[in-house]
């Protein structure tokens, strides 16, 4: 079957709604014609109206329709082929004992390896995982230079033995299935999988805020993804891969400028199938302080913009399937969105015209245009698929409704803008040098 006939071309309808309802929701002023606000756009123009609701509607009932067919589906549970689990390691003595012991408590009755790589670490780092190593016979260790986490990876995977290769950040800690759930997805054309990310330090209200955050991503995100054959992006927090093909693609790519788990999952989707498993449950540890949640929210839009600049020849291109198809010329709309929100903001900044329409613009509409239809989104899957009890999370449900919301928004475009001028800036120096 040749990759143009694996498209599922009766689904680009839908996609092609939602690219739109996604131009839309971000205000892309397409003449560069900066008039009205964004409070102008929805009252003269209805369709941006139809537009929000594309979008905050659409993609939940799909992404529930895709829960219910994976809760339906078998999938191959005689599946037994070897896993080895990849771990890069900088200054993670603190946790990375729980995330190893997670592994070796895991259900699936295939041979299971662990290998940890040592990324230079300057705490006792080397010392605890060499202790698992002397005490659990599957866990083996590497160390090298402090390198990043990409390097490590690629370490790791040079002397893993598995057919199949589970990565997980030091401070990942999986579900009693999470791997058997993985593996069972692993039929046909299917070349790596995506585990369901959660939030492990929920104790906080920013962390406990950042539920939302995540399930919105994982279990709403990559479901919705996943019904459409396109899951954009293999966390480092916790996926699986065809080692074969892991192998044949490079592995991960180690230039620090680009979001390493996205850049491979564009280039793994040209191998065949990228698949979801909403079952396969994994927690992780999130930012527990404004600025260590600024800096990862900023550090993910750069390294995500950067990344999608590298591999702009895959949209519309259909040696990449659902993704080149589907993914990539969505989520690029939605990038040029943020843009041109950021141009709206330079221009108005420039000419002192509707400054402080402009800035409400960024903050409230991203507060006030997202909260009924999150609301509906959030309320029938985040507290349904994490098992939590609605009426204990009320109140972080406010705070990310009226907070956090913005401070995302704003996190993200001044990610964005950060790329831009990187990416400038190495253009200019190519220029220079040739």
């Amino acid at each position: 079957m040749t990759s143009l006939q694996k498209i599922p071309w009766n689904k680009l309808s839908i996609a092609s709604l939602l690219t739109i309802s996604g131009i839309v929701l971000l205000n892309i002023p397409i003449f560069g014609y900066y008039k009205y606000s964004t409070f102008d756009y929805l009252f003269r123009y209805p369709i941006y109206i139809i537009g929000l609701v594309g979008w905050y509607i659409c993609r939940p009932l799909l992404a529930i329709n895709q829960w219910y067919r994976d809760n339906k589906k078998e999938g191959n549970h005689h599946n037994r082929q070897s896993v080895s689990v990849l771990i890069p390691a900088y200054n993670e003595s603190h946790g990375i004992v729980e995330t190893v012991e997670s592994v070796l408590k895991q259900s699936y009755s295939g041979p299971i390896e662990i290998v940890i790589t040592d990324d230079g670490s300057t705490d006792n780092t080397w010392e605890v995982i060499n202790w698992l190593a002397a005490t659990y016979e599957s866990v083996h260790t590497v160390r090298q230079e402090n390198a990043g986490p990409g390097v490590a990876r690629n370490t790791s995977l040079a002397h893993a033995t598995g057919e199949l290769v589970l990565s997980l950040d030091a401070d990942t800690v999986l579900d009693f299935n999470t791997i058997r759930n993985m593996v069972k997805q692993f039929d046909n054309d299917v070349v790596a999988v995506g585990g369901n990310v959660n939030v492990n330090n929920d104790t906080g209200v920013l962390t406990k805020t950042q539920l939302f955050d995540y399930s919105l991503s994982f279990s709403i995100g990559r479901m919705f993804q996943s019904r459409l054959n396109h899951v954009l992006c293999l966390s480092g927090s916790c996926s699986m891969f065809r080692r074969a093909v892991l192998d044949e693609v490079g592995g991960w790519k180690i230039d620090p400028k680009y979001a390493d788990d996205f850049e491979l999952s564009i280039r793994m989707s040209e191998q065949g199938q990228i698949g979801f498993a909403q079952d396969a449950i994994a927690h992780t540890e999130a930012p527990t302080t404004i600025q260590g949640l600024w800096k990862q929210r900023t550090w993910w839009a750069r390294l995500g913009l950067s990344t999608m600049i590298l591999h702009w020849r895959s949209n519309l291109n259909p040696s990449y399937g659902a993704m080149g198809l589907i993914g990539l010329p969505l989520k690029t709309a939605l990038m040029i969105g943020a843009v041109f929100q950021i141009g709206q903001l330079i221009h108005d900044i420039a000419t002192g015209s509707q400054l402080t329409t402009t800035i409400a613009a960024v903050i409230v509409f991203g507060i006030i245009s997202t909260t009924a239809f999150s609301l509906i989104m959030v309320a029938l899957m985040v507290l349904i698929l994490n098992n939590k009890k609605p009426l204990q999370y009320i109140p972080y449900l406010i705070v990310y409704f009226t907070v956090y919301r913005a401070f995302h928004t704003m996190a993200r475009l001044v990610g964005i803008m950060q790329a831009i001028k990187r990416e400038f800036k190495d253009l200019l120096t190519k220029l220079i040098i040739d």
